[in-house]
């Protein structure tokens, strides 16, 4: 299968998330619930990370999937923000105004957001 996304990017993106945290492997492998050693693994790249794992270090780091897989530039997970309900009300007005207070990296990351909302809908 595939890899789409750089490995070498991640691994780093998840070495910098523990130590800007100021956690040892060790601490980060008890809070996530994962195997000894595991945490190093990941990091090298030994092992390699599921969706699964991946999904565990964005929610205890409070950061998008897509931000740990180098996908968008911004930590901020906005599908938090915004649930069905409201993106299946929300207006283009709204939608601007909400963009026109973001950075153009946190922009961007919204816009993606809000397709793939519009992308269940049909």
């Amino acid at each position: 299968m595939k890899d789409y996304f750089d490995k070498k990017i991640v691994r780093s993106i998840l070495i910098s998330l523990r130590k800007k945290n100021k956690l040892t492997q060790s601490e980060l492998e008890s809070a996530l619930n994962l195997s000894k050693g595991l945490v190093s693994h990941y990091e090298t790249g030994r092992n390699d990370l599921s969706m699964e794992v991946i999904v565990k270090y964005a929610n205890y780091f409070n950061v998008s999937t897509d931000y740990i897989l180098n996908r968008c530039e911004s930590e901020t997970d906005y599908s938090k923000f915004i649930d069905k309900e409201i993106a299946d009300h929300m207006t283009i007005g709204n939608a601007i105004a909400l963009i026109s207070k973001m950075s153009k990296k946190e922009a961007s990351c919204f816009v993606t957001i809000i397709k793939k909302f519009s992308e269940k809908k049909q």
